[in-house]
């Protein structure tokens, strides 16, 4: 009686393992970066399908910490990468490789006046890598 309860466990493991991977395997191609520029903080979505909800997670996580937070960049299936100082000065970069992405969003912030401008995060959306 045992071994056939552990066949039948195991196969409603395995079927369940199934219903469900489709959805966790496949990812939206849409993310967003959200912004405070008065407190520094940020909030960024990746793997959203459609831009609007990708638009709500990055506000979403931005809030977390602060009251001002706005959507500056959404972007489909892209590498991003974000870099910013403690005083709300901010710069991004998508494309390229990961190297040359890093650099542009630190010039970037540079550039905003941006005091010891470092990369926050580094992501991918969709298929793009």
């Amino acid at each position: 009686m045992q071994p056939f309860r552990f066949r039948i466990l195991a196969l409603l493991a395995g079927l369940f393992t199934f219903a469900i991977l489709p959805s966790a395997v496949s990812a939206g191609d849409w993310g967003a970066i959200a912004l405070s520029t008065r407190t520094g903080e940020w909030g960024t979505s990746r793997n959203y399908d459609d831009e609007d909800a990708a638009r709500a997670r990055a506000m979403r996580e931005c809030r977390k910490n602060a009251s001002d937070c706005k959507v500056y960049r959404t972007f489909e299936n892209s590498c991003v990468a974000l870099a910013g100082d403690r005083t709300g000065n901010f710069g991004w970069s998508w494309g390229y490789s990961p190297a040359e992405r890093r650099r542009r969003a630190v010039a970037q912030c540079v550039e905003q006046g941006g005091r010891g401008c470092k990369v926050e995060t580094q992501f991918c959306t969709g298929d793009a890598d």
